[in-house]
């Protein structure tokens, strides 16, 4: 994991490819990364969207921002600034696991105000906070894992940096969406393959819950659906043709 230098200028949203006048799609980045990894994905989203990447305030800043709600709200003010500017009503959301946690509470923060045109697409999102047993899957990291994992010393100012990084991210994932859903239209692409991201218990746990406990938070399951990929959590990236698929199925929808 590479974090960004403190005193590297940190910019909320970025343009990911040209800008043409077409409807606004936000890539949100994920747990323990920014939004550069949508690069290639936003690449073949051009012809159809102007992408913006929203990066990650927690990666660039010493002071974290660990409350899910507070982070969205921060996020969502920068994204407001950019539906005015294009005259856009329409908020398009995409995030990859924690990108996705992030995007339902923005979507939850858009509906409180006020706001019925919503689209979030969440590519393998999994929500903890509704389901005691994922959460006793979670466990953070102890000093001498991270050390081993880091491979520099406890104390080391790397160490340091990642560990309270990693912490602000450990806490968002476990947070709960503020408010159910009820106009928002949310379409899962559920990773059917095991990874290493997870262990056996946790994958045959997950693959038993049908939308990743995204019902959980959905007053109209209408507005739900869920698209199988045949690739495990860490690697959905790479199935950008079977993304591109469903993003076309579901316009207008």
């Amino acid at each position: 994991m590479i974090l960004g230098s403190y005193g590297k200028e940190y910019k909320t949203i970025s343009t990911l490819g040209g800008i043409n006048n077409k409807p606004n799609i936000f890539l949100i980045h994920p747990g323990n990364g920014g939004s550069e990894v949508y690069q290639s994905l936003a690449g073949q989203l051009t012809s159809d969207y102007d992408c913006y990447g929203v990066d990650s305030y927690n990666l660039y800043h010493e002071e974290k921002i660990d409350n899910l709600s507070r982070l969205a709200n921060y996020y969502l003010d920068h994204m407001h600034v950019i539906q005015e500017q294009t005259q856009q009503e329409e908020y398009i959301l995409l995030g990859w696991s924690l990108g996705g946690n992030i995007a339902l509470e923005i979507a939850s923060e858009l509906e409180k105000r006020g706001h019925q045109k919503i689209k979030v697409y969440l590519l393998d999102t999994i929500l903890y906070a509704s389901d005691q047993t994922l959460i006793d899957f979670l466990s953070f990291p102890t000093d001498e894992e991270l050390s081993n994992r880091l491979a520099v010393p406890i104390g080391d100012s790397h160490f340091i940096a990642t560990k309270n990084f990693m912490s602000a991210e450990f806490t968002i994932a476990k947070e709960p969406i503020s408010n159910n859903l009820n106009s928002t239209q949310i379409v899962l692409l559920k990773a059917m393959q095991s990874g290493d991201t997870f262990n056996e218990s946790f994958n045959n746990h997950i693959k038993n819950s049908m939308y990743n406990n995204i019902d959980s938070i959905v007053d109209n399951r209408d507005l739900l659906s869920v698209y199988p990929i045949e690739a495990s959590h860490q690697m959905m990236l790479e199935k950008e043709e079977q993304i591109l698929d469903i993003i076309n199925q579901t316009v207008g929808k």
